[in-house]
This record gives C-alpha cells, structure tokens and sequence, in this order.
C-alpha cells in the first residue's frame, strides 16, 4: 500500500506523466492508474489512512519529482 500511496501522491502532486511515474516504480501506465484509484477506494473505507494522506498533502505543496515523494 505505501508504494501505491507514492504514486497516488506523484500523479497530484507532480507534473510527471504516467509513463514516468510507472518509469519510476518500475510499472506500466495502467499500473500507475490502477495504484491511484485502489488509494482513492481505500480512502474512501479508512479514515485513518485519510488523515495521513491528509497531513501528508498539507505539508507537500507542489512537488517537482517522484523523487521527492519517498520519503513523505
């Protein structure tokens, strides 16, 4: 799930197409796609993960690279 979360956070808050995003995590565009919307549900359910995607995205702003997502 963490991975997904990363890439959910790159295609918000990146300007990367999702060809580059799957480069980065090593896959496909569909890949990306299917991350993005598998967060999106389970935000939907977990309100704990909610708040932490939340606290995350407050604090990011607008980020350049995935590069800068691995940590957050």
């Amino acid at each position: 799930m963490c991975r997904n979360v990363r890439m959910f956070l790159c295609r918000g808050y990146t300007d990367e197409k999702l060809k580059d995003i799957g480069a980065y995590f090593g896959v496909g565009e569909s890949g990306v796609s299917q991350a993005c919307r598998r967060v999106k549900d389970k935000i939907k359910k977990d309100k704990k993960l909610e708040r932490k995607i939340s606290k995350v995205e407050r604090g990011s702003g607008k980020l350049t690279n995935c590069n800068q997502v691995e940590y957050a």
